[in-house]
């Protein structure tokens, strides 16, 4: 297909693709939303089993939501922040669209990877504190 798509505009380019001019030829990055959707499985199911696991008692989900509150700005702010930095490159669409799909994917990468972090340290606390009665 020959056109003169610039950044996901112009002939051939339709909603949900972006496009790329090389050569006078236009490629389209289809299937990028089931990309996003893989790696938002991939993540979901990292913190459903950890989760999982580190829950055993109606109160240790309240932990982990007590915990979750404070470590979310941190975790947003220095571990995960922008997350195209550690997709490839053509991962997001091109345009207006590229920045709404990376904002929404940075929320929910930092959103998951707190809740994971606040059940590791849910998990840590009761250790300790299983120790602590064991060793008195």
């Amino acid at each position: 297909m020959v056109g003169t798509a610039v950044h996901g505009q112009g002939r051939g380019a339709a909603k949900g693709f972006a496009t790329a001019t090389s050569n006078s030829r236009v490629y389209r990055y289809e299937g990028l939303g089931m990309l996003l959707a893989i790696y938002a499985l991939a993540l979901a199911l990292i913190a459903g089993t950890v989760l999982w696991f580190s829950v055993s008692r109606w109160w240790h989900a309240a932990i982990v939501a007590l915990l979750w509150i404070p470590l979310f700005t941190p975790v947003a702010w220095w571990l995960i922040g922008d997350v195209s930095r550690y997709l490839p490159a053509r991962t997001f669409l091109e345009g207006p669209e590229r920045q709404e799909q990376v904002a929404l994917t940075s929320i929910f990468s930092s959103v998951v990877v707190s809740l994971v972090l606040a059940a590791a340290l849910q998990c840590l606390l009761r250790w300790a504190w299983a120790q602590l009665k064991e060793n008195r």
